[in-house]
């Protein structure tokens, strides 16, 4: 997503035309799937580094520091989209970078504060879900697939 539109603009197009805005007033309402796909797919990573034993730091660390980078920059990507929409290059700072490292050491043997600090981090797009969800309402298989990409894993839809 960070980079879509100018990979756009140079001819790669990794997310489907349809998901890109056709005007500067489109907004969010044309790219929010891609937004809820992404987010979806990053609380399934989550479950999974929560499913690895405790005892395996290295690996809990190998999976938990690029879940929090994407995480940060979906964040910030969703807080800057009139930037994203223009172009600019919109990513996480050095600073959050070695902050997420901090905080990978300190909560990475310990399930409860590695799920509350998720929580903190992701809560902007958490307060987004039902938005983006709302966008597929009436699009027949859109919206399937909405109600797929919103249910916690385990949940039916």
């Amino acid at each position: 997503i960070k980079d879509v539109f100018r990979d756009h603009g140079e001819g790669r197009n990794y997310i489907p035309v349809e998901f890109l805005p056709k005007s500067p007033d489109d907004g969010m309402e044309s790219i929010s799937p891609m937004f809820l796909y992404a987010y979806r797919h990053l609380q399934q990573g989550i479950d999974y580094v929560l499913a690895l034993p405790v005892a395996e730091e290295g690996i809990r660390k190998f999976c938990l520091v690029p879940l929090l980078l994407a995480a940060a920059t979906l964040v910030r990507l969703q807080e800057h989209t009139e930037d994203l929409f223009n172009g600019a290059d919109v990513k996480i700072s050095r600073e959050t970078v070695v902050e997420l490292l901090g905080v990978v050491e300190r909560v990475v043997s310990d399930n409860l504060q590695v799920r509350l600090f998720w929580e903190q981090l992701t809560g902007p797009l958490a307060m987004g879900k039902e938005t983006y969800a709302d966008l597929f309402a009436g699009r027949g298989a859109e919206s399937a697939l909405a109600s797929t990409l919103s249910t916690t894993p385990g949940e039916s839809a």
